[in-house]
């Protein structure tokens, strides 16, 4: 028996948080599951992975994303369920946003698996942009982010330039050719700095 949905509760999930009788709940999950969830999870799916191995690469992964699909599928269905029967668990207001943020936090994890050092190198660079002085790190949480000098934040409204992290991603050949050897005792906050000097 389901508990009445609370009344901010999104629209779309009404059906299945009103059924009178299990197979109608069911039937109103796969419903909301296939029409409204798939599509917002395979286009973030697509574009996460696409921007994270390259165009190149994806069709080798297509297994992996749809283990990924799966994944936020089944934390999907898990928390309609606890919706469903549990009327102390908060509602969802949002629900196209909600399987977003599934979805996002899905591909990270995916991609921390795949790629351990890439994410330890960009946790690393994130928290000296945001603790070392010279540096600065703007954005929204979730988007992309801009980084720079500190003292050159003020004046980014004058010339209108901003270093995106996505920017030094995509066009690495705009940065000197260094050997791995040639990075072995530089500081990491030099080596940002050059890179920022270098642009």
């Amino acid at each position: 028996m389901s508990a009445s949905p609370a009344p901010d509760t999104d629209d779309v999930l009404q059906p299945f948080l009103s059924a009178l009788d299990e197979s109608t709940a069911q039937e109103s999950l796969g419903h909301l599951i296939s029409h409204h969830a798939e599509p917002i999870i395979k286009k973030i799916i697509r574009s996460r992975l696409q921007m994270a191995s390259g165009p190149a690469t994806y069709g080798r992964d297509w297994q992996e994303s749809d283990d990924v699909c799966a994944e936020v599928i089944l934390q999907l269905i898990k928390r309609m369920r606890d919706l469903r029967n549990n009327s102390c668990v908060d509602p969802v207001t949002d629900f196209a946003a909600y399987v977003a943020v599934v979805t996002f936090h899905a591909c990270d994890r995916y991609l921390r698996r795949k790629h351990p050092a890439r994410h330890i190198l960009r946790t690393k660079i994130r928290y000296l942009l945001s603790h070392h002085p010279s540096f600065v790190l703007w954005g929204k949480q979730g988007r992309e982010s801009y980084c720079g000098f500190a003292v050159a934040r003020s004046k980014r409204s004058e010339d209108g330039r901003a270093i995106s992290l996505k920017d030094l991603r995509d066009r690495p050949g705009e940065l000197t050719e260094l050997h791995t050897s040639d990075l072995r005792g530089i500081e990491l906050a030099d080596l940002i700095s050059s890179i920022f000097k270098n642009r």
